[in-house]
Order: C-alpha cells, then sequence, then structure tokens
C-alpha cells in the first residue's frame, strides 16, 4: 500500500537508474550515505514541515513540493 503524501513523486526514471546511481555514489564513499546510517532524519520532519511547508496557498494548482526530509538528505 503506498501512503499519501503532499509531495511530488520522483520523476520518471528507468529501471534501474536508481540502483546505479546508489551503487556508484556508494563507490565513491558517499558522506551522506554514510551519515543517514547513523542519524534517523525523519526525527526532523515535523521541525522542517513547520518552516519549510507552505500552508497558506490559495489554491491546489502548482507542482507539489518537494519532500522536507529528502531536501535534507539524499536517501529517500
Amino acid at each position: 500500500m503506498q501512503k499519501t503524501t503532499i509531495y511530488r513523486k520522483p520523476m520518471g526514471e528507468t529501471l534501474f537508474e536508481e540502483e546505479f546511481t546508489i551503487e556508484a555514489l556508494s563507490q565513491m564513499g558517499n558522506p551522506l550515505e554514510q551519515l543517514a546510517a547513523l542519524v534517523d532524519f525523519e526525527m526532523f520532519r515535523s521541525a522542517l514541515e513547520e518552516v519549510l511547508v507552505k500552508k497558506d496557498s490559495k489554491t491546489p494548482a502548482g507542482r507539489p513540493q518537494i519532500d522536507v526530509v529528502l531536501m535534507v538528505t539524499a536517501k529517500n
């Protein structure tokens, strides 16, 4: 079951694009991957949404916002 979200979905990717990208970054020693293994960034979600999510939108038109935790970390 896919949970509902107010954020836009990732852009169309090829079948293995994400896997290849993550693998390439891991081989280079991605520091965000190492940091994400130590820190649970979800604990910052409520504070980030308070500051970054627009609540006074007059219309639902336009592009949905990017996930606030995704903006902080490379993992989704």
